[in-house]
């Protein structure tokens, strides 16, 4: 999402993201993009039609992760002042899922969830617990009776 990029000063926009990305189809160059989920101001609509636009593109692979808070960091000051709401595990976890189900089943799915260095992890604690968070998503994905790509229409 162009608004997100400016919050977050990403300097370059998605159409910046789509044309890099179909230079690099043109010339058959297979590439990973990473999804950041729990960007401040972004909805979980607006995260799943990140993954959508994604998946246009034809990528080779996605590798998911949660936004993490960092010490001496902004983010760190805007979080503690309440600025930026984190999301739950469970919240990640059902979001993964939702995701997953859209993303066509040829594209390699590279991470599930990220890591952050224990000793400046600040938020959300939750995600040092990398094995659950990955059972859980896999437990989800089989009491939903999904697979990926399962909502993929086209």
């Amino acid at each position: 999402d162009d608004r997100t990029a400016e919050r977050i000063n990403r300097c370059c926009s998605m159409k910046d993201y789509e044309d890099c990305t179909g230079r690099l189809n043109h010339l058959e160059i297979r590439y990973v993009t990473h999804l950041m989920f729990g960007l401040p101001g972004e909805t979980p609509e607006m995260m799943l039609r990140s993954v959508s636009e994604v998946c246009r593109g034809k990528p080779f692979g996605i590798k998911f992760h949660m936004l993490n808070v960092l010490k001496h960091t902004p983010l760190e000051k805007m979080w503690e002042n309440g600025e930026v709401p984190l999301m739950t595990q469970d919240e990640y976890i059902s979001l993964v899922c939702d995701a997953l189900e859209r993303i066509p089943r040829e594209v390699t799915i590279h991470r599930l969830t990220g890591d952050a260095p224990l000793e400046l992890l600040c938020a959300p604690l939750w995600s040092q617990y990398k094995r659950d968070v990955l059972n859980s998503i896999n437990r989800e994905m089989k009491k939903r009776g999904s697979v990926q790509g399962c909502c993929v229409t086209e």
